[in-house]
């Protein structure tokens, strides 16, 4: 075997043993397999647990962006329908909001739904419709603050493109 085959065969075995990556997935280490990597937390200590974004906050502060886990970098397209996707638990049950808004002053909200947090991980999945124009600057987070101290995890978050 000449050596541009063996390169080639190379290649190959990196692309099929590489883990799939939707084109449509806008947010990157979703499952948290390079740590807490494109992740940010305010309010709290972010950190990876058990192939999860795991963070702990002993002060919930007295509003919901008082603590935030989230991650920015991709926009949204006027028309497009939205998925979202995600596994999430707490050290003690609580509540939150995870919401697609745009990133910076004035902060609209495109979507936002109210949660509740339990002790064991659950699947919650919802979609929306993005009718404003286009936004190039958008984050997806999760914003826990007002409730109670708490270590909230999440695992397997999407936030996909069409349907």
């Amino acid at each position: 075997m000449n050596t541009i085959s063996k390169l080639g065969l190379i290649s190959l075995s990196v692309l099929a043993l590489s883990a799939p990556v939707s084109a449509n997935q806008l947010l990157k280490n979703n499952t948290f397999s390079d740590n807490t990597s494109n992740w940010w937390g305010a309010g709290g200590d972010l950190k990876s647990a058990s192939s999860a974004g795991c963070l702990t906050y002993g002060n919930a502060g007295s509003n919901l962006w008082d603590v935030i886990l989230g991650q920015g970098g991709f926009g949204l397209i006027k028309g497009e329908t939205y998925s979202i996707s995600f596994d999430i638990k707490a050290n003690t049950n609580t509540k939150g909001v995870v919401l697609v808004q745009h990133d910076g002053a004035p902060y609209n909200q495109y979507f936002n739904k109210a949660i509740k947090i339990n002790t064991r991980f659950e699947n919650h999945q919802y979609s929306f419709k993005y009718s404003s124009k286009n936004d190039p600057k958008a984050t997806f987070q999760f914003q826990l603050g007002a409730d109670k101290p708490a270590t909230v995890c999440i695992d397997n978050v999407s936030l996909t493109i069409g349907d």
